[in-house]
């Protein structure tokens, strides 16, 4: 059996397809319309949104010096320095601050003057002098006088003596006076002591924290201890004592992270097995 589709027939089909193809054509159209509209409410949005935060005005109030103090942190270790004016107390140096992490004896950058005074030399070679209310800078101009930062008559800390302009590198508030000759140098004089910020490069420490036995230990003076009869902790041999040390870093949390590590790429194994099974 065949069908033959008559004249008649196959016109009113052609003219059912071409009212659906304009449809179609009509919807498409306006749902275009449509996505485009949103699209433009969409970036009004934005950028209103941006504008109300301040983001199109980010670089009038860039502060290259504020960034680059920020890194510095990652990829430099500082000593805090602390004297309070008038202390006979002896001058106090912290690792990144802490108190917890207090050198004594001094390191061998302070050196001990007069009558309860202090010097610290910088890696750059330049120095400060601390006394009881003032400190010298040493080193940080071209005449042979020393930079006097310190107290007034009015117990405000200022610039006592500079023999010139001040420069830019010198900040003087009303309760704090700033010295950032560069990144990896700083001083702070405040109304009852002065901070002076050593930096050095690299991650001190990374090995084994402040309070471990093996803390100055170079990577020689380790590799020696190996293969020593003498050991650092009766009853315990040199490897095991390094490897309980590098684990339990207080400051760098080597054995958390490894754990941590370990049991997310043991999770991740887990999952995938099971997805596939």
């Amino acid at each position: 059996m065949s069908f033959i589709l008559s004249d008649e027939s196959y016109s009113n089909r052609s003219k059912v397809f071409f009212e659906v193809e304009e449809q179609v054509n009509i919807y498409w159209r306006r749902n275009r319309r449509r996505k485009v509209l949103w699209s433009l409410v969409l970036l009004a949005y934005c950028l209103i949104t941006a504008n109300q935060f301040g983001l199109f005005s980010i670089s009038d109030n860039w502060y290259a010096d504020r960034v680059n103090l920020m890194l510095l942190d990652t990829y430099a270790n500082k000593d805090h320095i602390v004297k309070k004016w008038g202390s006979k107390e002896e001058v106090e140096v912290f690792f990144e601050g802490s108190k917890k992490m207090t050198f004594n004896p001094l390191p061998s950058y302070i050196g001990i003057l007069d009558k309860n005074n202090y010097s610290v030399e910088f890696v750059s070679g330049r120095s400060v002098k601390i006394f009881d209310s003032f400190v010298e800078l040493h080193g940080y101009n071209n005449e042979k006088k020393p930079i006097i930062l310190g107290l007034d008559k009015n117990g405000k800390p200022d610039v006592l003596e500079f023999g010139g302009k001040i420069p830019t590198w010198i900040r003087v508030t009303e309760n704090k006076v700033e010295v950032r000759p560069n990144l990896f140098e700083r001083i702070q004089i405040y109304k009852n002591k002065v901070i002076v910020f050593r930096y050095q490069f690299g991650w001190r420490y990374f090995l084994f924290d402040f309070d471990s036995p093996l803390r100055d230990f170079s990577v020689t003076d380790l590799v020696k201890s190996f293969f020593s009869s003498e050991q650092i902790i009766s009853g315990k041999s040199n490897i095991q004592l390094a490897k309980e040390e590098f684990l339990n870093n207080s400051i760098w949390f080597h054995g958390r992270v490894f754990f941590a590590l370990l049991e997310t790429i043991t999770m991740a194994l887990l999952g995938t097995m099971i997805a596939s099974i």
